[in-house]
């Protein structure tokens, strides 16, 4: 079983303004090692949805983090 992955506007704008400050600020490899990390955290929730409870659209609670 696998769960979709949906990516908020929000979050988009955040993800690319961040990608921008490690680049600007650190390295290529600081922004490739960290958007490996975000790949594979993607894929764990993807892989294993009930690890992850779904967060419904009309609430504001997150029930679990991923440390990244």
């Amino acid at each position: 079983m696998s769960r979709e992955i949906k990516i908020s506007k929000t979050a988009e704008e955040k993800l690319e303004k961040l990608l921008v400050y490690l680049l600007e600020n650190w390295s290529k490899k600081v922004k490739s090692d960290f958007v490996k990390k975000l790949d594979t955290s993607i894929d764990l929730i993807r892989s294993n949805p009930t690890m992850f409870p779904e967060i419904k659209k009309d609430t504001r609670q997150r029930p679990s983090k991923l440390k990244i």
